[in-house]
């Protein structure tokens, strides 16, 4: 995931993985979260899950 700016509002980025288990074959776990400032851009990867929240 990569961070560059460009013209927005406040936001949050969670990043999620992947964590399967023998008990729970599709679990998800956070890997990573940004609060985004004005002018932040993301690039994002095909197969990743992605949330983005605005919360201002």
């Amino acid at each position: 995931m990569s961070w560059k700016k460009f013209g927005g509002i406040y936001e949050t980025a969670g990043l999620v993985t992947r964590t399967p288990t023998a008990e729970f074959p599709h679990k998800i776990a956070v890997a990573a979260e940004k609060v985004l400032e004005a002018e932040d851009i993301i690039g994002f990867t095909p197969e990743a899950i992605h949330q983005v929240q605005a919360i201002g």
